[in-house]
């Protein structure tokens, strides 16, 4: 029997905890498996549970002043999105359109770089580049983490922004299959990274222009990630520092890789972050991979030649660049073999990266208080002082 002390403790015990935990800005966090990888250590090493109670406790307001943007299902709908950040009363973004050419014929949409500037009268910018497929809309639940500091520009990638919504697996296997045309872009136009980074230069410059800004960082997302070195490496070879920070989050090797993992299993095209028909009979089926090979190469034959493209080869180039890897060891879009090979290519010594267990392209997402924090920390900290923050 218990005595009648331990019975008063464990009442009080079970008080305070149902007063505490509903209160406690990151109580009802399960708290995730993050590691940080840096060029002074060969391995992962984990990130303190100390580090990540002051992230929760820094960025907790996420959860309810920024819940709309942060709803999954919402952010499949771009023009409820679009309506909310456009709102004047609330994110106050302002809709610019850059031109692509200078032609004097009539603009066509093709002509023209559909960007989102929310000017917050800060001294620094972030630019933001979407996955492929996705509208700049689906960057949103990023605008909140940086309005404190940033001027913050999205746009959309050549071929981009023409979903007003999402279809269902069997209208996306029809478009894609049999009309060679995805329901988000226009497979015509796009050119899988051969042209997107002279858009990327044109929109860092239009801005660049627009207003003094002591520095510009970037954040490119899978495909824009590839995009954005790349157009940092060209421009670091004729003497421009396009950013002077760069995250690459769930970073594209090349589009030749992708295509290899989507024959490998052809639910990535629909679901990244899934996957799921790798060992159905069909899918095994050798003369099916052919055929499926042929014709993604079929769907996006105006793109040129791709063989070319790899982030690998352009990272190098960015020798004094600070570079911050988000990156999952779980991502069936982009294996974690793929982001070694472009960590063990960049040459810069201010590279940092953060190891997680989500899903494609959902880091922000899940450990959206915690990708606040770090990224944060990264554009306003020089680098020996960013690692001591976060370690």
């Amino acid at each position: 029997m218990q005595c009648f002390t331990c019975v008063t403790k464990k009442i009080i015990f079970l008080l305070f905890a149902a007063i505490w935990i509903p209160l406690h800005p990151y109580a009802h966090k399960k708290q995730q498996p993050l590691f940080i990888k840096t060029t002074n250590n060969k391995g992962i090493l984990g990130i303190s549970s100390e580090i990540q109670e002051k992230a929760y406790s820094r960025f907790y307001w996420l959860d309810s002043l920024a819940a709309d943007l942060f709803n999954t299902k919402k952010l499949t709908n771009p023009l409820a999105i679009r309506e909310s950040l456009l709102n004047p009363f609330g994110y106050a973004g302002k809709t610019v359109v850059i031109p692509r050419t200078f032609s004097k014929r009539k603009k066509h949409t093709k002509d023209l770089i559909q960007c989102m500037h929310f000017n917050r009268g800060k001294k620094k910018l972030v630019i933001i580049g979407a996955g492929f497929g996705n509208e700049k809309e689906m960057v949103a639940p990023l605008i909140p983490l940086f309005m404190e500091n940033h001027d913050i520009v999205i746009f959309d990638q050549l071929g981009h922004g023409y979903g007003k919504k999402r279809f269902s697996i069997a209208r996306k296997s029809l478009e894609i299959l049999l009309r060679n045309q995805f329901p988000t872009i226009c497979c015509k136009e796009t050119k899988l990274g051969n042209h997107e980074d002279a858009d990327v230069f044109k929109v860092v410059s239009f801005f660049r222009k627009q207003k003094q800004y002591d520095e510009i960082h970037g954040i490119g997302f899978c495909f824009s990630g590839l995009v954005f070195t790349k157009a940092a490496a060209r421009a670091e070879q004729v003497g421009i520092k396009l950013f002077d920070k760069l995250i690459l989050d769930s970073c594209l090797l090349s589009p030749q890789s992708a295509i290899d993992q989507v024959v490998h299993d052809p639910k990535l095209m629909f679901s990244p972050q899934r996957g799921g028909w790798e060992n159905k009979t069909i899918v095994k089926n050798k003369r099916f991979k052919k055929w499926l090979r042929k014709r993604l190469q079929k769907v996006f034959k105006n793109a040129g030649d791709i063989s070319n493209l790899n982030t690998a080869n352009y990272i190098k180039h960015l020798k004094d660049t600070h570079i911050l890897f988000f990156h999952s060891q779980t991502d069936l879009m982009v294996p974690y073999k793929d982001f070694e090979k472009i960590w063990n290519a960049a040459t810069t010594p201010y590279k940092t990266a953060i190891i997680t267990r989500n899903s494609h392209l959902t880091n922000h997402i899940k450990n959206k208080e915690m990708y606040a924090y770090v990224a944060n920390r990264f554009f306003q900290k020089p680098f020996d002082k960013f690692i001591n923050s976060i370690k």
